[in-house]
């Protein structure tokens, strides 16, 4: 049982586990049974319509392996605090904490759990689920072989995250320019983080390109058609033996063919989440991927 008290208490304490630009996540425990939690407080919930608290009671109804649920709500009688309450596991991180130290058979996993999220959050839900900028920081993975589950957000409360930033990496060129968010902008941001799963380079790494490229996207286009694979594989996945072989590499180069597919600047060019999810089975597996 988790209380008022112990949801404020949690964004008091501030042991933070992710931030956005208009919220923070904080890790949380029931005073009662020690049940964990995480609570996200939003800066500024009035700026929220009446039909968001519409569309809680639907998104708390999602339900699936990698997707994090969404079990409670608070919004204070004066309107300046809100708070949505999930449930957690302090044996979670986020993919970005732990990213640089895992194996190419978990990072292709955790590839795989990503895409398994999107299709079913694109494909059986409505619009009052919008997952809005798909990065490291909402994908959150238990230990070494935990699945990985995506922190989504009600519509709006994705719309309003969105507003505050048109720079980051993770946001389709569409999307900075119309301020919008789609299903296929999320498939931009999965793009990147496929990108950053095969080379170990962050979306901000200014070293990437070495000055010569405006972002990682562009950095990419050129390792995949003009350099050998073992010069922008990341060399932690070389050194655990697991990416050496002939047969895991050309695993490793199918894939990054598709997050440059998914990071396509014209969004119809880019597959839908079944697609994405085929194509990563497939290259798995030894079978052809296809993809638009």
């Amino acid at each position: 049982m988790i209380t008022i008290e112990d949801v404020l208490s949690a964004a008091k304490e501030g042991k933070v586990i992710s931030k956005g630009r208009n919220w923070v996540s904080y890790e949380g425990k029931s005073s009662k049974n020690d049940m964990q939690f995480m609570v996200i407080e939003m800066s500024d919930p009035t700026s929220l319509p009446l039909s968001f608290w519409e569309e809680i009671m639907k998104f708390g109804k999602v339900k699936h392996p990698n997707v994090v649920n969404l079990i409670g709500t608070l919004c204070m009688s004066s309107g300046k605090r809100g708070f949505l309450v999930y449930d957690y596991s302090s044996k979670e991180k986020t993919l970005s904490d732990i990213l640089s130290s895992l194996s190419w058979e978990r990072r292709r996993k955790i590839a795989v759990g990503i895409a398994k999220a999107l299709k079913f959050l694109h494909c059986h839900c409505s619009s009052f689920v919008l997952v809005g900028e798909v990065s490291p920081e909402i994908v959150l993975v238990e230990d070494a072989k935990g699945v990985p589950r995506l922190k989504v957000s009600p519509s709006e409360m994705a719309c309003m995250d969105f507003k505050g930033d048109i720079f980051s990496p993770y946001l389709a060129p569409e999307a900075k320019k119309m301020k919008e968010v789609s299903e296929k902008s999320a498939i931009y941001g999965l793009g990147v983080i496929l990108i950053e799963l095969l080379s170990g380079r962050r979306s901000m790494d200014t070293e990437a390109g070495n000055g010569m490229h405006q972002n990682i996207v562009e950095w990419a286009q050129y390792c995949y058609s003009d350099c050998h694979v073992d010069t922008w594989i990341d060399p932690v996945m070389i050194k655990g033996g697991d990416a050496s072989s002939s047969s895991n590499q050309n695993d490793i180069v199918e894939t990054m063919n598709l997050a440059l597919h998914c990071t396509a600047t014209d969004p119809k060019a880019r597959p839908c989440a079944s697609e994405v999810l085929t194509a990563l089975v497939a290259v798995h597996t030894n079978a052809t991927p296809t993809f638009c």
